[in-house]
C-alpha cells in the first residue's frame, strides 16, 4: 500500500466527447514517510493531515502515517513541502507498459504538449484524445515526494496499549520568550488520547528533535478520535476541539497553572508556559504581549528546558536525573492520575486547589506523586471542557 497526494487542476471541466466526464489534469505522487537506514522502516497509510501551514516563509502540511493493521503498531509524523509536491508533480510521469511489467520512468518524448496537468491548458473540453488517453494510462509520478529533514519529526511507538495515532491538528506559531516561534501539534490516537509534541530543529536545520509534552486520556474507554479542530474564540485562549463517535471534548491548549516552580515550568519545555518573575511567583501563559516584555518578565526554555535564572530551589518534579522532558498526563473519569510515561519524569502535582475535566473535581489536597482520585458527575454533555 502507498499514501499518495492527488493534484487536478481547478478549471478541469473533463475532457472532450466521450471523456466529458473524466478528469484530464488529475495525477497523483506518493509520499515517502520512513525511518532511513540500511533497512527503512516504512509509515505506508496516511491517517490525518493538517491544512495549509505558512512557516519559515514557505507552505508546508503535516500528516500523519501509521503502519499496517497487521504489523507493528507504530506512527509517525512527516512535513512536507509544497515547493516539494509541485517538484514532484512538475517531474516525470511513472508507468508500466505490461501488468506484468515492473513500473518504469516514461519518457519525456511521450508526454504530450501542452503537458497534462499544466496551466498552459486554458480549455480541457479542447485538448487532444491522446492526452486524455495518456493521464488515463500514467496517472502517477515517478518522484516520491520526500518529507522535510528527510524523516519522520516523530514516532509514537512500543505504546502501553499498542495505539496508533489518528489525527492531527497544529497551534502554529506560538511565540516564546526569545522570540522563537513554535508549532505546537496534538495529536489524537485510536484508544482516545491526546499527545502534544513540540520539535525543535538542530544549528543546520537538517534534524530535529521532538519533545512529548502531553499524553491525555480524553475520550475513555480506548474510544477512537476520529476528528480533531482548533478552536478560538475572539480575545479567549485557543481549544482543541476533539471529536469521538459519541462525545466532542474541548481541551485548553496548555495547563501552565498546574506547575508551581519555576524549575518545573521551564523543564515542561512548553512554548505556552514561562515563570513570571514579576512578583507572582507562578507558571504563566506567554502566548500574548510584545517579545520585550516576554524578555524582561518571564523565564522560559523551550530548546534545552534548564534556566540558569531559576532559584536553586528543590524541584517537585520527581528524581534528579537530568531528563530533558517532563510530560503532564491525565486520566479522565472517575480517576485522574498524575504520573509520567515512557521515559520522563514523574509530573509535578504538589499544591492546587482545583483540577476540572467535565464535571470531575479534585479538591484542596497535598501531593507528591502517585495516584489523585476524584469522584465524577454523570450527566452527559456535548461539550466537556478541560
Amino acid at each position: 500500500m502507498h499514501s499518495r497526494v492527488g493534484r487536478v487542476l481547478k478549471d478541469d471541466k473533463g475532457g472532450p466527447r466521450s471523456h466529458s466526464r473524466r478528469w484530464t489534469s488529475f495525477s497523483k505522487a506518493t509520499l515517502d514517510c520512513e525511518i532511513p537506514g540500511d533497512s527503512p522502516f516504512q509509515f505506508t497509510e496516511i491517517q490525518s493531515t493538517t491544512r495549509r501551514i505558512r512557516k519559515n516563509g514557505k507552505d508546508m502540511v503535516y500528516a500523519v502515517f501509521a503502519t499496517n493493521r497487521n504489523s507493528l503498531a507504530a506512527s509517525a509524523i512527516c512535513a512536507y513541502s509544497f515547493d516539494d509536491i509541485r517538484k514532484a508533480f512538475n517531474g516525470p510521469f511513472m508507468g508500466k507498459y505490461s501488468p506484468k511489467s515492473e513500473w518504469i520512468k516514461v519518457s519525456d518524448y511521450e508526454v504530450p504538449n501542452p503537458r497534462p496537468g499544466s496551466t498552459l491548458v486554458k480549455e480541457s473540453r479542447q485538448i487532444s484524445e491522446a492526452a486524455v488517453n495518456f493521464i488515463m494510462m500514467y496517472p502517477f509520478m515517478y518522484d516520491h515526494v520526500q518529507p522535510i529533514y528527510q524523516q519522520p519529526i516523530f514516532v509514537f511507538s512500543q505504546d502501553k496499549n499498542n495505539a496508533r495515532l489518528s489525527r492531527i491538528v497544529v497551534d502554529e506559531d506560538i511565540t516564546g520568550v526569545d522570540g522563537s516561534t513554535h508549532d505546537v501539534i496534538f495529536m489524537g490516537t485510536d484508544d482516545g488520547r491526546v499527545l502534544k509534541v513540540i520539535y525543535n530543529e538542530d544549528d543546520a536545520a537538517e534534524k530535529v528533535n521532538a519533545v512529548v509534552l502531553e499524553d491525555l486520556e480524553v475520550l475513555g474507554n480506548a474510544k477512537r478520535v476520529v476528528n480533531m479542530y482548533r478552536y478560538r474564540e475572539e480575545g479567549k485562549p485557543a481549544k482543541i476541539v476533539v471529536i469521538g463517535d459519541e462525545q466532542i471534548k474541548a481541551l485548553p491548549v496548555h495547563r501552565c497553572n498546574l506547575v508551581k516552580s519555576c524549575r518545573d515550568c521551564v523543564k515542561l519545555q512548553d512554548p505556552y508556559c514561562a515563570w513570571d518573575t514579576m512578583g507572582k511567583d507562578h507558571c504563566f501563559n506567554v502566548d500574548s504581549g510584545s517579545y520585550e516584555n516576554k524578555h524582561s518578565c518571564y523565564v522560559q526554555d523551550v530548546r534545552s528546558g534548564k534556566s540558569s535564572l531559576c532559584p536553586q530551589l528543590i524541584s517537585h518534579l520527581g528524581d534528579e536525573d537530568g531528563s530533558n522532558g517532563t510530560m503532564l498526563s491525565g486520566i479522565s473519569g472517575d480517576s485522574l492520575q498524575a504520573n509520567g510515561l515512557q521515559r520522563y519524569p514523574t509530573v509535578p502535582f504538589r499544591r492546587f486547589s482545583r483540577f476540572i475535566y467535565g464535571e470531575t473535581s479534585v479538591k484542596d489536597k497535598a501531593h507528591s506523586r502517585g495516584h489523585i482520585t476524584a469522584t465524577t458527575d454523570k450527566k452527559i454533555r456535548k461539550v466537556e471542557e478541560r
